[in-house]
This record gives structure tokens, C-alpha cells and sequence, in this order.
């Protein structure tokens, strides 16, 4: 069995008071890919999908897709859709 990866997980707006704080230290499954990532978050976090929240998820500065795979000690930044001008 590999060993699980240890993230940093930044949360902004909405997610921030979800979560109750701006930065998560989370151990998740080695090889979890950023959907897996967002089915755990959604899970810690129900209030994610009863409020049907729209979350978009940057790694290491850089919009994620949901196929990429999480490296150790990646930092993810977990966000709601910005607009403006």
C-alpha cells in the first residue's frame, strides 16, 4: 500500500467559511486525481452540495482539470467562479 500524499488545500470566499478556515493540511490517497480530490472535499464538506456550489480548483497556480493527478505536496486553491472586468 502506498502511502497517502500530504496537500495544501487554500480555500477562498464561500469555502473559507465552509471549511471554517483559508488553509487545509489534508492527507489524501496517493494518485488521486482532482475529481477524486473534489468528491473527498464534498464529502468533508456536505454543505458544498446542499448549497450546490459551484467550486473550481487551481493547482500550483494553474487552473486544475478534473483527470490530473495530485502530486506530493502540491497546493490546491479551491475557489467559486470569479468574474468582473
Amino acid at each position: 500500500m502506498t502511502a497517502p500524499l500530504k496537500i495544501s488545500v487554500r480555500c477562498f470566499a464561500r469555502l473559507r467559511e465552509i471549511t471554517g478556515t483559508d488553509q487545509l493540511i489534508w492527507d489524501i490517497p496517493s494518485g488521486a486525481t482532482i475529481g477524486e480530490f473534489r468528491g473527498l472535499l464534498e464529502a468533508r464538506f456536505p454543505d458544498i452540495l446542499r448549497e450546490r456550489l459551484p467550486v473550481l480548483i487551481a493547482r500550483n497556480g494553474q487552473y486544475a482539470r478534473k483527470e490530473d493527478v495530485i502530486e506530493s505536496a502540491d497546493e490546491l486553491a479551491c475557489f467559486p467562479p470569479v468574474s468582473g472586468g
